[in-house]
């Protein structure tokens, strides 16, 4: 039988051609038929169809299980089978094919079939077996499929909670446990493992918290035997680890007595008093009514007792199921992946409301202390620069005054209070109140919104200026009445007051949502100009209201300039949500406003607001709080901010008496006297400053946070603390390359990260893209294939980089792009690790895998992080945020914000419905804090969908390109509500019929070749789709591409042939399918055809969403832009201008700026890198010292560009020098440096060190460079040595040295060692590099001492000894004695080893007569003679007494020696004694003393006899060593503890090996003492 045949008969069953059960009867009779192999082939086949296609095989496998249900008893009497092939298919089915598919539990389909097969298996089981063998076989083997079908759910995980809390999974477990009676079959520890996994989904299922008593019974049962038995378990562990004492019994709970060891009996206590029993132990042991126990024996029983107990509890729980919510919980634990995204909107959908209690206090919001009335104040930004501005503290106080009796509601008891539109048609009471006693007006209004103080919708009061200057007044009348008529009139009835109550007006509160206070249907209408609508935008959304509050007049008395301000409801449920969570918003939001204000909010609750006591009490308190985004401007922009708030509520915090007050407030007042009209052009922020402080995060302290870093700086902090060598990584995992590899083999390469960290599309293009085969460059878009490598490599934290075959099986839905390619795209991305490989170079995702393979090996230590917020997360791989996680497991949470339509940075492959799941899984898996129990946090997630920078008339444009994404790409951008502004505001408008030529001349008045035409402002840009589409704008104002766009704001934005230089060409064509009126003649979208534009889509959005107030586009070929006109047209979303005459009814589009607002916009442009823009802008502000310090960064960027495309070229070098001028020109010392640097000109570089005083940098780059011919470098060394580090100094004098002495130079050899001013220090030099010229330079300065003592060190004894007595110091005479009596003791030790000849004899005689004349004539004179002198003076002697054979005077000399204690002499003269022959050699005298020298000759030597042979039981074995080593006269090498010299006269050498291995035992020895 064929088993492929089957497989088409299963098939089959599904065909709607089988209606008349043909197959099923066919299909039958061949599984009866087939033997055990060919049906265990069968099944295995069928089992890995369902393992890859569930959906198609489920259906067929329910068709087969029904007709198995159905038809196999009338087959088997027909066939006249026994009941046992029934039995075995069943059997093999459930084995072979569903339990190893298990993870497919979660669809219905497979739950059912399952239970049928179960119930078709247990139809085999005989009741009544009676004595059959056949029959006991089967009943055997059904128990035995179960039981491995129960193991199987139990082992693979999340199946047991989906099965249990579903209805068909509950009703066939309850089957096989109870009507079955498995129970009683399967091995206890599995039905504890499954009791404690149902127990812990109903402990965090939110249904089961209080339905019944019975259940709430049931589950207390169950803790009770839990907690009993971990205690038991941990008793156990106690008895099997003391094996040799008595341990208690269990909890220590009865008292055990007369203890026995080993095997004899242990007898336990009369006493039945419990002891250290806990009282929860004692309520476990009340409310399970059992016995304690009393004897260790009973402890056995116990224990099955509790487990049977546990077991039990399952009963009573299994009839709380199914349940929706465990379900839902069950199959998020199941699979995350798949149903955390879809289940949690789900449950934001259901979501009921509970009560906000918030965490947090914002430090400007509305406090129970100020004391205010009813009514929330909120001032707006105008007002709060007007009381800024206030003349004292004084006026500050009277306004806080007539502000708090505004808030009180007793406006008609105050005449001041004078309402300014009284006319009827105005609903919305707008009030001036006047000081008394001053000229100043209070303009006033009653609004609604939300309320922080009430936490709802009500009425309160907007403070729009605080000032004495009327026409300021009337501009915000009149801006007011246009504000007003943009309102939606169904909410007029919300500003209406109420009739007041005992003289106080009341604010109302609404019910439902905030919403919108405008309507669209006046978007574009004609009751105003748009004009109007943007400054109504401008009040209305841009504006910030701030709360009144004491702390807010406080701060703004003492100079507070940074202040939170009134956020929506959903803000303020964002900043104080206790937990993790994930912001997605579209630009503009506020996104970043709710992290900033949280952080804000968390930091002064705990370090702000904590008082003295509490401190004491909770000594680390501190917040530690960590901010990571990837932009370097947003990183700086977040801090600076949150130091401005910051400093503004510590304002408010501050304690002073009215004179310090005062006193504080001149201090201000002078120093802003000083600080006034100063304009800091000077200040900018440069390549290499965020990375100047980076260390290890180890070495972090509490005053470094809140941290702001970027994630660039992140990882390189990381780098450092785990010390991971980035390229030598990569080195170790070089591939073989081929030999059909292209060539790529740059020279010259740069030791700078900037060549190696492979961190922008750029880079890759021009490094690696542009030596890619014709074949790849010309078929493919390199942006996309960029993108496409960090889906391989960027998804998936557990991995390097998906396989092939991950990759062909990744989802096409998420990611279209290459869906026919992949196998070429991966041929690609292996090339690509090859070739990075083999340079060492690395990307971001190398980066940060090579962190994380550290972080799972070690933890990072360092600081405990309480908090971590991740801003434009979309930025960042999915890896990036994987490691932050893993890092940060103890966190109390982690907030992560960034919008999805954002996502169109080269290389980015970010999905938040990834980031989802990644967070909930590391919720799930890390560790709790203080080792506490709790369930999963689920972390929420908010969405934010009112636009803050753009009004409708963009959103709407806006939305319409994120409908098409959705459209055609539904899996590509997570679906949030559409956003929407506040107001309403100008349509964007498409010129069409205008020639590109005069295009820009005849709408903007602007060309680059008339000198005095108009031109763009600062807050206008041009953008293109790329770098070739802007060379054909030329030099009108700023041009940009739209990712160089991509978080930048302006207020007018030209999206300029977008379309026309779009990749996508005419298949922009195919989006009018999502209009149904213009389908017709349409392709038919395909993803495989039409996959660019789900990255074109992108980066419309984000080229339209760069405006806040106005865009227009203009493309010159019509055919490839009219596709998205017809659409935006069809919803009006648009206005086309076709004609000059219709150009005459708008406004002056350019708009001329101020220089400070064109170098303010120039710094912009700078501190983004981007420095041709920065350029322009500089200009045009008249900024030189930016201009110039832009120009030369450029300038290094295009270097950088020359030398990675190709280092060959001959102009990358006069780049770099260009752009080193340029940097020297700007007084940028270290950067012009670099630049030569980079191209091994560090001769250069040094000079430029040196012009600029950086000594130490200079004679580094001089030591690179080995420039050492010149005098110059001598002479920086000279004159500049303190200001070089010693290490630097050291290496540069030496090489110098070296080099001049090989060169044979001694003028230049003289010179180079004067650099050294110590005498010691060129003594040193020159004894390590040139060893006979110290000899020759000593004798010329007349330095006998150096020079005898450089001889002694070489060995050269005799010669020493005559240098030293070349010296008229007695202590160097005294020396010189000393090496001439060391080589008579060499010489004598021949005695001992019986060489002695009549060479040395002579050689012996002459030495002491050289000593004897220097005692005799040099040192005859010396008055007092010291204890050394008078030791050698006997050395001496005993040596004359040796060559005159004068036996007597050895005797008196060898006591001299002991007397003085100087071993090694009195050794040598007493082995001289013994080898002297007296005349009394016959006498007894004679051999009693020769015996009395051998004991003593024993005692001086037995001890390292000892040392050697028995070193561990030896003492004083360093002195030991010592006395051998003089004795020998051994001398120790003083560069190297371990070693040891001898003289090449020594007799020893003869003996060479033996000192060997006796200096190894020594070391050995040494090694153990210094454990020791």
């Amino acid at each position: 039988m064929d088993e492929k045949l089957l497989i088409e008969l299963l098939e089959g069953l599904t065909s709607p051609q089988n209606n008349d059960g043909r197959l099923q009867n066919e299909l039958l009779e061949r599984c009866f038929k087939a033997s055990g192999l060919k049906l265990k082939e069968f099944l295995d086949e069928l089992s890995q169809l369902l393992y890859e296609s569930p959906h198609i095989y489920l259906s067929a496998l329910q068709i087969f299980t029904s007709v198995l249900r159905d038809g196999s008893l009338r087959v088997i009497r027909r066939r006249n089978l026994q009941n046992t092939v029934l039995l075995d298919l069943f059997s093999k089915l459930i084995t072979i094919v569903f339990i190893k598919n298990l993870h497919h539990s979660d669809i219905l389909s497979f739950r059912v079939i399952l239970l049928d097969c179960i119930e078709l298996l247990w139809r085999c089981f005989d009741d009544k077996p009676a004595s059959s063998s056949v029959s006991n076989k089967n009943n055997n083997q059904i128990k035995t499929t179960t039981k491995l079908l129960f193991s199987a759910i139990l082992n693979e995980k999340g199946v047991l909670e989906v099965l249990i809390s579903d209805s068909t999974g509950r009703y066939y477990l309850k089957r096989i446990l109870f009507d079955f009676n498995m129970i009683n079959e399967i091995e206890q520890n599995e039905l504890l493992n499954m009791v404690d996994t149902v127990a812990s989904l109903l402990k965090k299922c939110s249904n089961h918290k209080d339905v019944s008593s019975r259940l709430s019974e049931g589950f207390s049962i169950y803790k009770a035997c839990a907690s009993l038995l971990e205690s038991l378990k941990n008793h156990q562990s106690t008895i099997n680890f003391k094996r040799n004492s008595l341990p208690p019994d269990l909890f220590e709970m009865v008292k055990l007595s007369d203890e026995k060891i080993g095997n004899r009996k242990r007898s336990v206590s009369n006493s039945n008093d419990l002891k250290f029993l806990s009282t929860d132990e004692q309520q476990h042991f009340i409310l399970l009514g059992m016995e304690t126990p009393r004897k260790l024996s009973d402890l056995p029983k116990f224990s099955r007792d509790l487990e049977k107990r546990k077991i039990d509890s399952f009963k009573d729980w299994i009839g709380f199921w199914p349940c929706e919510s465990c379900y839902k919980l069950a199959l998020m634990n199941f699979s995350p992946e798949r149903y955390y995204f879809h289940l949690m909107e789900e449950e934001k959908i259901s979501d009921v409301e509970s009560e906000f209690k918030p965490c947090f206090r914002l430090p400007f919001e509305f406090n129970d202390s100020d004391k205010l009335g009813p009514w929330d104040i909120l001032l707006s930004e105008d007002s709060v620069k007007d009381m800024q501005k206030l003349e004292s503290p004084l006026i500050t106080k009277a306004v806080m005054k007539v502000l708090g009796r505004i808030s009180s509601g007793e406006w008609d008891k105050n005449d001041k209070n004078e309402r300014l539109n009284k006319k009827p048609h105005h609903d919305m009471p707008v009030y001036e109140a006047k000081l008394p006693d001053n000229d100043l007006k209070i303009l006033w209004q009653v609004d609604y919104g939300f309320s922080i103080r009430s936490y709802s919708l009500t009425q309160l009061v907007k403070i729009w200026s605080v000032t004495k200057i009327q026409s300021q007044i009337d501009k915000i009348l009149n801006n007011l009445k246009s504000l007003h008529k943009v309102y939606a009139p169904e909410n007029n009835y919300r500003y209406i007051v109420q009739k007041p109550c005992n003289g106080i007006i009341l604010p109302k509160c609404f019910d439902g949502d905030e919403g919108t206070k405008s309507t669209n249907d006046v978007l574009h209408g004609t009751e105003m100009d748009n004009e109007n609508l943007l400054e109504v935008h401008k009040m209305l959304v841009t504006n910030k209201f701030i709360p009144l509050s004491q702390n807010l007049i406080k701060s703004l008395i003492l100079g507070g300039s940074g202040f939170t301000f009134n956020v929506s409801k959903i803000e303020y449920e964002i900043i104080n949500n206790p937990t993790s969570a994930i912001i997605i918003g579209r630009s503009g939001t506020g996104k970043t406003t709710c992290i900033v204000f949280r952080l804000v909010a968390s930091y002064l609750n705990n370090q702000l607001y904590k008082t003295p006591s509490s401190r004491k009490i909770n000594g680390n308190f501190y917040k530690r709080q960590l901010f990571i985004t990837v932009s370097p401007n947003l990183c700086r922009r977040v801090k600076d901010y949150f130091d401005r708030l910051r400093e503004s509520a510590e304002f408010a915090e501050k304690k002073m008496s009215m004179a310090e007050f005062n006193k504080y407030l001149r201090k201000r007042e002078e120093e802003g006297e000083g600080n006034e009209e100063t304009d800091d052009n000077n200040s900018y922020f440069e390549e290499g400053d965020e990375e100047e402080e980076v260390r290890s995060f180890r070495e972090l302290t509490d005053e470094d946070f809140p941290l702001f870093i970027t994630y660039k700086q992140f990882s390189k902090m990381l780098q450092i603390t785990y010390g991971i060598d980035i390229q030598k990584q990569q080195k170790t995992i070089v591939h073989e390359i081929d030999d059909d590899e292209e060539e790529f083999h740059p020279n010259n390469k740069p030791e700078n990260s900037w060549y190696h960290f492979v961190d922008s599309y750029d880079l890759f293009y021009e490094k690696y893209w542009r030596h890619f085969s014709d074949y790849y460059t010309k078929k493919f878009d390199p942006e996309l294939v960029y993108s496409e490598f960090f889906v391989i490599k960027g998804t998936d934290p557990d991995v390097n980089y998906l396989s092939r075959e991950d990759y062909r099986t990744i989802s096409i839905k998420k990611f279209p792009v290459f869906r026919y390619n992949r196998d070429e795209i991966y041929d690609l991305f292996e090339r690509y690790e090859k070739m990075k490989a083999r340079e060492r170079d690395y990307d971001s995702v190398d980066l940060t895998l090579a962190i994380l393979r550290a972080a799972k090996m070690k933890a990072l230590g360092g600081p405990h992080i309480h908090e971590v917020y991740v801003d434009e997360c979309q930025d960042n791989q999915i890896v990036d945020l994987a490691l932050i996680l893993k890092l940060f497991d103890r966190v109390d949470n982690v907030f992560m914000a960034g919008d999805i339509a954002q996502c169109i940075a080269r290389g980015s492959s970010f999905r938040f419905q990834n980031l989802s799941t990644l967070i909930y899984k590391w919720e799930h898996d890390r560790p709790q804090n203080n080792n506490s129990r709790r369930n999963t946090v689920v972390p929420k997630q908010f969405e934010l969908n009112v636009n803050y920078r753009s009004h409708n008339g963009i959103l709407r444009l806006a939305s319409s390109v994120i409908s098409l994404i959705h459209k055609f790409f539904p899996d590509s951008i997570d679906h949030l509500s559409r956003e929407q502004s506040e107001v309403g505001g100008p349509r964007p408008i498409v010129f069409k019929g205008f020639q590109a030529e005069t295009f820009l001349f005849d709408v903007f008045s602007v060309d680059e070749r008339m000198p005095n035409c108009s031109e763009f402002g600062a807050e206008q840009v041009i953008i293109v789709r790329n770098e070739e589409a802007k060379k054909s704008v030329g030099n009108v104002g700023i041009v940009m591409t739209v990712f160089e766009a991509k978080g930048m704001e302006f207020n007018d934005v030209l999206l300029y042939n977008f379309f026309t230089h779009s990749p996508a060409g005419s298949k922009w064509r195919v989006i009018l399918n999502a209009l149904d009126d213009h389908t017709k003649g349409i392709q038919t979208f395909l993803h495989e055809r039409h996959y660019i534009l789900s990255s074109e889509l992108k980066h419309l959005y984000v080229a339209v969403t760069r405006a806040r107030q106005h865009l227009w586009i203009f493309d010159e070929d019509p055919e490839l832009s009219e596709p998205i006109r017809i659409f935006w047209d069809h919803d009006g979303l648009i206005k086309v201008i076709q004609s000059l005459e219709e150009l005459n009814t708008l406004p002056t589009l350019v708009k001329k700026s101020s220089s400070h607002e064109w170098n303010r916009k120039g710094k912009l442009f700078f501190e983004r890198r981007q420095y041709e823009l920065a350029k322009l802008c500089f200009s045009k502000s008249g900024n030189e010292v930016g201009f110039k310090l832009a120009h030369a960064y450029n300038l290094q960027k295009i270097a950088r560009t020359s030398f990675v495309s190709n280092s060959y070229d001959p102009n990358v070098k006069s780049n770099f020098i260009s752009a080193a001028q340029a940097f020297e020109t700007c007084s940028r010392p270290v950067q012009a440096a670099s630049c030569y640097k980079d191209i091994g000109m560090f001769k250069e570089a040094g000079d430029v060190y040196e012009r600029w005083d950086m000594f130490e940098d200079a004679a580094h780059c001089y030591l690179k460079a080995k420039v050492f011919d010149k005098a110059e470098v001598v002479n920086l060394m000279q004159r500049h040595r303190e200001r070089i580090d010693e290490k630097i100094f050291r290496r540069i004098t030496r090489f110098v040295n070296v080099y001049y002495r090989r060169e044979n130079n001694k003028e230049m050899s003289k010179k180079a060692l004067s650099v050294l001013s110590t005498h010691e220090e060129q003594i040193e030099l020159l004894r390590d590099h040139a060893p006979d010229e110290l000899l020759e330079v000593c004798e010329e300065r007349g330095e006998f001492q150096d020079a005898a003592k450089e001889l002694h060190l070489r060995g050269k004894l005799k010669e020493a000894a005559d240098m030293f007595i070349r010296s008229n110091d007695e202590k160097d005479i005294i020396e010189g004695l000393q090496c001439l009596l060391d080589l008579c003791k060499v010489n004598i030790l021949h005695i001992i080893t019986d060489t002695m000849d009549q060479s040395i004899l002579e050689e012996l005689k002459s030495l002491h007569l050289k000593a004897n004349e220097i005692v005799t004539v040099k040192l005859s004179k010396s008055l007092k003679r010291s204890d050394k002198l008078k030791i050698l003076i006997g050395e001496l002697q005993l040596y004359s007494a040796y060559l005159n054979d004068d036996l007597d005077r050895v005797h008196k000399c060898i006591q001299f020696f002991n007397e003085n204690e100087k071993f090694d002499i009195e050794f040598h003269g007493i082995n001289i004694w013994l080898k002297m022959i007296p005349q009394s050699y016959y006498e007894a005298e004679y051999w009693r003393e020769r015996l009395n020298h051998l004991i003593r000759l024993w005692e001086l030597t037995i001890p390292y006899i000892c040392v050697v042979t028995r070193p561990r039981n030896a003492r004083n074995i360093k002195e030991t060593y010592e006395r051998f080593e003089n004795i020998f006269f051994v001398s120790d090498v003083k560069t190297r503890f371990n070693k040891r010299k001898l003289l090449a006269e020594h007799p020893l050498r003869q003996c060479k090996s033996g000192v060997e291995k006796a200096e190894e035992k020594k070391k050995i020895f040494f090694l153990q003492i210094e454990r020791n």
